[in-house]
């Protein structure tokens, strides 16, 4: 009987101790959740500053599974690049007066797109098989590609790679598109410099 009370009350301290993970891994998978839908709608208002602070309470989260996590570190890369480009494009007077404001309006643009590529890049070298991976890998190209950091050849590797890393992905098809374009603009570009006229 003194047998049979220590095993019942085993179980029931081991269910009270598992149950208790189990609330805490739901609160905060809930929580991260919430962080991250009102990030994605600060995003929305062009609250770049406000949802970058929301993300990095879900990236600081000490879950060992956070399903939140390469989801917020594409967007908080995102939403870098996005915050770059209002310093280079401005489209609200509150923008306009910030990069009046700003010393060195290149610096900070640089060092937006070398934060993007840093959260890019964790996910890339930590998470690799993650299904946000092949984002992370289009969206690095296109920061080399685009944004007049003049990275082609950088670029076109990271496009290339991408068929041979991820070749089920959506992000693999737009990266086959993009090299073909690219090269194409190569193959006109070395032509006009060689003198011969570029036929369509």
């Amino acid at each position: 009987m003194r047998e049979m009370k220590k095993l019942i009350l085993t179980l029931l301290i081991l269910c009270l101790t598992g149950c208790g993970a189990y609330r805490r891994s739901n609160a905060a998978f809930y929580y991260a959740e919430s962080l991250y839908n009102e990030a994605r709608n600060l995003v929305e208002d062009r609250q770049y500053e406000a949802a970058i602070n929301k993300l990095d309470g879900i990236i600081s989260m000490k879950e060992k599974k956070n399903q939140y996590l390469t989801r917020a570190l594409i967007l908080r890369a995102e939403t870098f690049i996005k915050l770059a480009q209002t310093l280079k494009n401005p489209v609200s007077f509150d923008l306009i007066l910030l990069r009046f404001k700003s010393n060195n309006v290149k610096k900070r643009y640089n060092t937006l797109y070398a934060l993007a590529s840093k959260n890019l890049a964790q996910i890339l070298s930590k998470y690799p098989a993650d299904k946000y991976a092949p984002r992370a890998l289009l969206i690095q190209a296109q920061i080399y590609d685009y944004n007049n950091l003049q990275a082609f050849d950088q670029a076109l590797a990271i496009y290339k790679s991408l068929p041979r890393i991820y070749p089920e992905s959506e992000e693999s098809r737009i990266a086959k598109e993009r090299v073909k374009e690219l090269e194409k603009i190569f193959k006109s570009a070395n032509e006009i410099s060689k003198g011969i006229p570029f036929q369509h």
